[in-house]
């Protein structure tokens, strides 16, 4: 939400690259694609400015300083003596701890406007407790969708038929199951850590909705319980992830790099990991900015958005409860230190860098 205010105050109000009728129906369809919103945001931002170039650049632009960042993170920590690392992971998992749930009461005051919503994002948050896994992420937000454009009345064949008007539309609509069989297929024929970089992170950015911090259910399914990264060095990476300015999906930075690949090749495997997984994005994209326009009034479109609210705050409250808060929290002092987190950063959200780094510190110096 920082990102989308600072994008309206500079290229709305300061260059007028972009006026704010434009920016909020280019705010809506990110929202409903898979894939981070801010980052996706600024793409359509460079892409009204300057074409497919603009897309690019405005996609370097805003990754690439978060992206070096956690690379350097990811070296830098893996060579932390074990005392001071212990010391550092205890400390940022209760950080993550507090982050969540502050994105997790704005995300929900914002989304949820009613009591129904609310019970909604509860019984969702019950069902991802209860049914775990990435595969169950998809199906349930696709259920969500199909079962929103019918309540709309609208057919999802005739809502989807405007896209395929044109060979471009088509082409693209097939790249993005056609990318995921046949990385699939690659990391089956050919298994190692390569491959599965590629289809693993692929897989991530396809199936994630509602923003950075929903990602990390999916992608601790699948490169921490798969045995591919290890739990702390996950957590670990996500509160290094909250300490960045840029976007949280650069996180995958860091886990590219943390997988079992001799050498510098983790440099490579890096950015491999961040580069798939926003492959999709790029996809999704292409397919839809040229015609988003005159979709953004969409009664269908309004519907499929609402009923994803609860959906998303629901997976995101499961998320907070495990494996964050079990994880992070063994003891009543490590509950107040995330109850003192999590108050600090809802009262002054400018202090979030201080207030994270000194949780850390506190770990390393003070408490065993």
């Amino acid at each position: 939400m920082a990102h989308l205010a600072w994008f309206e105050r500079v290229f709305a109000q300061r260059l007028k690259w972009i006026d704010h009728a434009q920016l909020a129906g280019l705010i809506a369809v990110c929202q409903a694609l898979p894939g981070p919103v801010s980052t996706q945001t600024a793409m359509g931002i460079g892409y009204t400015r300057g074409g497919w170039r603009g897309l690019w650049a405005a996609w370097i632009g805003f990754t690439l300083p978060s992206a070096v960042l956690m690379l350097a993170a990811a070296f830098g920590a893996l060579a932390l003596p074990d005392h001071l690392r212990s010391g550092l992971v205890a400390g940022m998992k209760v950080a993550v701890a507090g982050v969540i749930a502050v994105a997790l009461w704005r995300m929900g005051r914002s989304l949820l406007t009613g009591p129904w919503p609310l019970a909604l994002a509860g019984l969702f948050a019950a069902f991802f407790l209860i049914f775990t896994g990435p595969w169950v992420v998809l199906l349930t937000l696709a259920l969500v969708t199909l079962l929103a454009l019918r309540r709309a009345g609208v057919c999802a064949f005739a809502a989807g038929r405007s896209l395929l008007a044109d060979r471009s539309g088509r082409l693209l609509l097939a790249a993005v199951p056609g990318c995921f069989a046949a990385l699939h297929l690659l990391a089956l024929l050919l298994p190692g850590a390569w491959t599965a970089i590629g289809a693993t992170f692929y897989q991530a950015g396809l199936l994630v909705f509602g923003g950075g911090h929903v990602i990390l259910p999916l992608l601790d399914g699948l490169v921490v319980q798969t045995g591919w990264v290890g739990q702390e060095d996950f957590l670990f990476g996500y509160g290094l992830a909250q300490m960045v300015p840029g976007p949280l999906f650069t996180f995958s930075a860091y886990l590219g790099a943390s997988f079992p690949v001799a050498g510098e090749a983790r440099l490579l495997a890096g950015l491999l990991a961040l580069a798939a997984l926003n492959l999709p994005s790029f996809l999704l994209l292409g397919l839809l900015l040229p015609r988003w326009h005159g979709a953004q009034a969409s009664p269908a479109w309004q519907a499929v958005l609402k009923a994803l609210h609860p959906a998303v705050v629901g997976l995101l409250l499961a998320t907070w409860v495990h494996p964050v808060l079990t994880s992070a929290l063994h003891g009543w002092l490590d509950l107040a230190v995330a109850a003192a987190v999590t108050a600090g950063l809802a009262l002054f959200p400018r202090l979030t860098l201080p207030l994270l780094a000194a949780t850390a510190a506190l770990y390393v110096v003070i408490l065993p």
